[in-house]
């Protein structure tokens, strides 16, 4: 058998995303990240530039099948956000998310009316929002 090719080599896949299936939620790797600061640290400088080079040409193709420029937030591991983060896009793929929407109007109605009191009729949305789900903490 012969060595492939660059072309038939598939992506590393060891950066993390997440997929619903069914009503079953798992960690997958869709992404892959580099912190600047370590690539510049741990990269020569024809190796930064192939970097960036890499990931114009991926740019570029993602412009000619029309689409946008892909921006993303990344949340460090060690982060105190990194799993409320995961809990919350859990809830999106699961169908489970707190009613935003709700709580916005809630809020915006207690700022116009210059009164909490409503609030109250919102205090399982809310407490939804601020507490932990066990199910998704790591074990």
């Amino acid at each position: 058998m012969q060595n492939p090719t660059e072309n038939d080599r598939k992506p590393d896949e060891r950066a993390g995303c997440a997929v619903a299936v069914g009503s079953a939620f798992a960690r997958e790797p869709r992404y892959f990240v580099v912190k600047l600061s370590d690539a510049r640290k741990h990269l020569s400088r024809v190796e930064w530039d192939k970097l960036r080079s890499l990931g114009s040409t991926v740019a570029c193709g993602r412009k000619l099948e029309g689409k946008s420029l892909l921006q993303c937030v990344v949340v460090e591991s060690d982060w105190p956000e990194y799993e409320p983060t995961w809990r919350a896009i859990e809830a999106r793929m699961t169908g489970t998310a707190p009613n935003f929407d709700r709580l916005r109007y809630a809020l915006e109605e207690a700022e116009r009316t210059k009164s909490g009191a409503r609030l109250a009729d919102y205090a399982d949305d809310i407490r939804a929002l601020l507490t932990p789900n066990p199910a998704s903490e790591p074990r």
